[in-house]
């Protein structure tokens, strides 16, 4: 439902507004300019609200239904909305904060809104509307009783109609009592004869229930037959072969993947077998046995320096003429080391020759090694790598050997075949359904059975046809309401009663003094009576209807109740909206009819403690999420600055909350006088419109 033209004339101090909404509208007025005047002549029209200027006489208002355009106001009844109590929810004013006011004078925010959601007119609370009603006839609802001058008035009236018919009964004939008392035989006999004919239905209906019932149960037992070859065992055997099945799937993949594994391990196996092969072949391990004793290569510098201290020694005894043997003996001892250190290095660097052979060989077959201890590591890698994989491959050879010992799935497929044919279901499922129908069959015999045994009082289902058949009468004579039976029943005890009483009063009767009774003139006794009995009847009435409405009042209340609690959690909820313009209440609990806002720190805060900003969008968003509930193929909104007392980020994040709500379908009309609010609204795609 949307506004498609808005149109208004000479009111107050509009001389002309003429507008055709888009889905999201601005309209903009500076103060006095005439922004309020139009939102009251607009809800006025819609909602029937009361305005500064009386009644427009020179608007026109075209609302498009889905199904039809109305153009309001119309010369006959027209309904507007489907839901005409809850058209508060479509106007938001600029603040709401007496809302949440509380106090004698005040209605508490839940009433308020449960007020929001059930009425047009003037918000009076359930609560204070019951008690109005309660006030009105003069009735005590915690007492059960009336009020004690009421009760005095009803009391006085009640004794003065027993003073009226005792009078009358007194001083009648006893003629007169005799044709009372016909009426009431004659009244009596038929209420006898009713009263034997619901007997007589009681009866035949009592019959005609428990052929029936009887008939239902054969003919379930009969179907019950049909189910016998369903059992428990064949579905038992069924699902142990079905997980059997399912098993043998997996051994026979494990088995594929098994006879990969050994033969990737054999291949890897046999490689390391023959690199050994040329370790032992080459003798790699005594030759780096033989090579890895090398001793440290000895150095010249000490032969040269005692060579060249004995040569010095042999100058300086030839020159000066000293004994040379000393000198000699050291010069020929340094010659001797030198020699010596000199036949000891070259049989090391042979050595280290010979080693640099032996890792030139293992290269041929391990050209991944760089060096003797790379070479060493490497065949003790081969020979571990010998040990674990030859022991992998016996273990996983075992395995694999169990695992073609295992059963075929042929066989077990043939073994599910024979229990398809023999329960005729192509599935799993299939059987499992006619089992639970089995179950289901058997229960309901069960149920019937023990209603019938119930009937019967007999257990043994062999004897109830027997037992049935002698229950059978006769359909009765005419159609009898089995309802009335109490009443009857009542209406000749009463009868029975009054018969009596009749014969008592025929035979003690004595005419008692018109005095007694304060009797003035015997014409107006009936009339008195009548109009007596009238008051005490509309007493009763009155506290029916009261009572009656009371009970419809509580009925919507608590219908509200649930409506706004269900109102608070989940997608497009109040809980959601109002986290997603405050980003600081992560959710909306209700406690004790009553709002409790919990933020991101898991803090609670009642409704009266928030702001009067985040009441207002609080309400705002409570009304977005009734409107998304109540009106899923979308409807119109009319706002009047509801963001004024908003700051900046949160009129930002309604903003955007409003645009998504119109982007789902429905259309907005905001009214404001605040420039940035204009703007902000104009970037979410608002098409603005100027009060002149």
């Amino acid at each position: 439902m949307k506004i498609k033209k808005f149109q208004l004339k000479q009111y107050g101090p509009i001389r002309e507004f003429y507008l055709e909404p888009e889905n999201f509208n601005v309209i903009f007025g500076l103060n006095e300019s005439g922004k309020t005047t139009l939102v009251e002549a607009l809800t006025s029209v819609l909602f029937k609200t009361k305005t500064r200027y009386g009644k427009p006489e020179h608007i026109i208002i075209e609302l498009d239904t889905g199904k039809k355009i109305v153009t309001l106001p119309a010369t006959k009844p027209v309904s507007i909305l489907t839901r005409t109590e809850v058209a508060p929810l479509l106007y938001i004013p600029a603040s709401e904060s007496e809302l949440y006011k509380k106090g004698d004078e005040q209605m508490k925010f839940w009433d308020s809104l449960k007020l929001m959601l059930s009425q047009t007119g003037k918000q009076i609370p359930f609560a204070t509307l019951i008690k109005k009603l309660r006030e009105g006839i003069g009735y005590q609802p915690k007492l059960n009783d009336w009020k004690s001058d009421k009760k005095k008035l009803i009391e006085s009236r009640k004794n003065r109609l027993e003073q009226l018919r005792n009078y009358i009964q007194e001083i009648g004939q006893i003629e007169n009592k005799k044709k009372e008392l016909k009426k009431i035989t004659e009244k009596y006999t038929a209420l006898s004869n009713e009263l034997n004919l619901i007997e007589t239905c009681k009866r035949y209906k009592l019959y005609q229930n428990l052929q029936k019932l009887y008939n239902e149960y054969i003919d379930k037992k009969n179907r019950f037959e049909l189910y016998q070859r369903y059992t428990e065992a064949d579905l038992k055997q069924w699902q142990e072969l079905e997980i059997k099945k399912e098993t043998l799937k997996n051994q026979s993949n494990e088995k594929y993947e098994m006879e990969q594994e050994i033969n990737n391990l054999n291949k890897n196996f046999t490689e390391v077998l023959k690199k050994l092969e040329l370790v032992e072949k080459y003798n790699i391990r005594n030759r780096i046995t033989q090579g890895t004793a090398i001793e440290k290569e000895p150095n010249f510098f000490y032969p040269v320096l005692i060579f060249l201290i004995g040569f010095l020694f042999l100058i300086i005894g030839f020159r000066f003429n000293l004994s040379i043997i000393i000198s000699l003996i050291i010069f020929l001892v340094s010659i001797i080391g030198f020699t010596t250190v000199a036949i000891k290095k070259s049989k090391i660097r042979i050595k280290k020759l010979r080693l640099e052979q032996v890792l030139n060989d293992a290269k041929l077959f391990l050209p991944e090694v760089q060096t003797i201890e790379e070479l060493e590591k490497k065949i003790k890698m081969l020979e571990d790598d010998k040990i674990r994989m030859g022991t992998l491959i016996s273990t996983k050879s075992d395995r694999l050997k169990f695992l073609s010992t295992v059963d075929s799935i042929d066989k077990i497929e043939k073994a599910i075949e024979d229990l398809r044919s023999r329960t005729n279901c192509g599935t799993l499922i299939q059987l499992k359904e006619k089992i639970e129908d089995k179950n289901r069959i058997q229960n309901e015999i069960k149920g019937l059975g023990v209603e019938i045994a119930k009937y019967l009082n007999e257990t043994d289902d062999s004897t109830w046809k027997r037992l049935i058949s002698e229950k059978e009468v006769s359909p009765p004579s005419k159609e009898c309401d089995i309802s009335r039976e109490t009443k009857v029943a009542e209406q000749i005890e009463n009868l029975k009663k009054q018969t009596d009483e009749l014969l008592r009063e025929i035979k003690i009767f004595e005419e008692v003094q018109k005095s007694r009774y304060g009797i003035i003139d015997e014409k107006n006794i009936l009339s008195e009576i009548f109009e007596i009995e009238n008051h005490l009847k509309n007493y009763h009435l009155e506290l029916q209807a009261v009572q009656k409405a009371e009970e419809i009042l509580n009925q919507m209340s608590n219908e509200l109740d649930n409506f706004i609690s269900d109102l608070v959690y989940g997608q497009y909820s109040l809980s959601e909206y109002f986290y997603f313009v405050t980003e600081k209440y992560k959710i909306v609990k209700v406690e004790n009819r009553n709002f409790i806002a919990v933020d991101t720190n898991g803090d609670a805060y009642p409704i009266e403690l928030l702001s009067s900003g985040a009441k207002d969008q609080l309400l705002f968003c409570f009304r977005l999420s009734a409107l998304k509930k109540l009106f899923p193929e979308g409807t119109f909104l009319i706002l009047d600055d509801a963001f004024i007392f908003a700051d900046w980020q949160r009129r930002c994040r309604l903003a955007e909350l409003l645009k998504k709500f119109i982007d789902a379908g429905n259309q907005v009309l905001y009214f404001t006088s605040d420039t940035h609010s204009r703007d902000l609204l104009a970037q979410y795609g608002g098409v603005i419109s100027t009060i002149q």
